[in-house]
């Protein structure tokens, strides 16, 4: 897979500061979002669940008391809001500079449309301290959900150069593996 050398940019103008003042949250559809990053960060762990519907908000983090030292490409922060539509609920995934994972519930259970600007958006609500009782929240969906975020924060940072590069092995069920091979005398 051939990537590209230009990172995406933000789906929003606010950075997580902003964010966190609004209460506000723009958000952009998985296939935009994921068509968008994939070609810059290379492969990333899906999340595939029948039942829920994923946007995404990447955004920046930003140290105002220190201007001087801001790397705008490096400070990625990632917000991944799970629409549930079983439950028919909404829950916000992201995870601080310090790596601390935080869920929130939503004020609206599905996104509005602004109508002005024309952006999906949720209203964020309070954090989930007991995320183990929730009902959209199961051990497997918290796993999958970390597992995706993890992935694809990596591999921005990864490629934005705050991470060494890892070694990604692509195995098919065609790809010929050495332990499969026999070695044979010739004659």
């Amino acid at each position: 897979m051939q990537v590209q050398d230009v990172a995406p940019p933000p789906t929003c103008i606010y950075d997580q500061k902003q964010i966190k003042e609004y209460g506000v949250l723009p958000l952009a559809c998985a296939s935009e979002f994921l068509g968008s990053i994939t070609p810059f960060a290379g492969i990333i762990d899906h999340f595939n669940h029948p039942n829920f519907t994923l946007f995404y908000t990447l955004t920046r983090s930003i140290n105002y008391d220190n201007l001087s030292e801001v790397h705008l490409s490096s400070n990625r922060v990632l917000y991944i809001t799970i629409l549930d539509y079983k439950e028919g609920t909404t829950r916000i995934y992201t995870q601080d500079t310090a790596s601390s994972e935080h869920f929130y519930f939503t004020v609206n259970q599905v996104p509005d449309i602004d109508l002005q600007s024309h952006v999906l958006e949720i209203r964020i609500g309070s954090e989930i301290f007991d995320k183990n009782s929730d009902p959209v929240l199961s051990p497997d969906i918290q796993r999958m959900l970390k597992s995706h975020y993890k992935s694809i924060i990596d591999q921005l940072h990864r490629r934005l150069g705050n991470i060494k590069s890892q070694d990604y092995v692509v195995e098919n069920q065609w790809t010929l593996k050495f332990k499969n091979t026999k070695i044979r005398k010739k004659g």
